[in-house]
């Protein structure tokens, strides 16, 4: 994302994959057609708080939707507290928590 000349965010996906805790044996992600795996939504730190995130989000949900995705999954560390809130403002509800997800840092 880019705004008057300056980096202030990025995001990634994946077509017609789904969550990458199904990651199969050969590993790479589970397919599933109709399906945008949001890989990272990002906002760099001192951009936040200005809107961008929902402007991104916002983004990603037409994308999918003018390119025929019926289905979008993300995944967020339960310590995101913002992005949380963020993915509940457009709709987006918990399937699920997978303890140790992330590995540290």
């Amino acid at each position: 994302m880019i705004v008057d000349d300056r980096k202030v965010g990025c995001c990634a996906f994946e077509p017609h994959v789904d969550f990458q805790e199904d990651i199969r044996e050969d590993g790479e992600n589970s397919h599933l057609r109709g399906s945008l795996y949001i890989v990272t939504t990002g906002i760099l730190p001192s951009f936040q708080g200005l809107g961008f995130g929902g402007l991104l989000k916002r983004w990603e949900l037409l994308y999918a939707h003018r390119h025929g995705f019926t289905r979008v999954v993300t995944n967020t560390r339960k310590s995101n507290g913002p992005m949380i809130k963020l993915n509940g403002r457009f709709r987006f509800t918990v399937l699920r928590t997978t303890p140790n997800y992330y590995e540290e840092p």
